[in-house]
């Protein structure tokens, strides 16, 4: 279930999922940049839509924030995307962090049917930092056999 934000300029969405018998509750935080790497900036914000959670709706809410970088350039010529201390950031206040083209290929695999996307939730929700899309990747590496 995803939810659109209430009002314009804050947070992007709010997502309720059911993956492996768990509520999954995220707020999002959606950026894009022509910069290398994101700093710690759209992090602040992630941090103050979990306080907004909390305080309207009374819950507690896994920050998640997507994000391109450097856009100018195609997904292959991009340096990695996230600072050293927006990872510090993220890992520290329990954030999880997920590049767009990762989440693409996320969605790439589901249309094919080749991920669980219940375990993708799961992982995805109880990472802090950045989420490795490597461990989906062989997953669906290993279905299609």
């Amino acid at each position: 279930n995803v939810e659109a934000p209430q009002d314009p300029g804050k947070e992007d969405g709010w997502v309720e999922v059911n993956a492996k018998g768990e509520q999954l509750e995220m707020v999002l935080e959606i950026k894009s940049t022509k910069n290398d790497q994101f700093g710690e900036d759209g992090f602040k914000q992630l941090l103050e839509w979990r306080s907004r959670g909390a305080t309207l709706r009374d819950k507690e809410y896994k920050g998640v924030f997507i994000g391109s970088s450097c856009v100018n350039k195609t997904p292959q010529e991009r340096p990695f995307a996230f600072s050293d201390s927006a990872m510090k950031m993220a890992k520290l206040h329990g954030l999880a962090a997920i590049k767009t083209e990762d989440l693409y290929v996320v969605h790439i695999l589901n249309k094919a049917g080749r991920i669980d996307t219940e375990a993708f939730w799961h992982s995805l929700f109880h990472t802090d930092g950045v989420f490795d899309i490597n461990a989906i990747v062989e997953q669906a590496d290993s279905r299609q056999d």
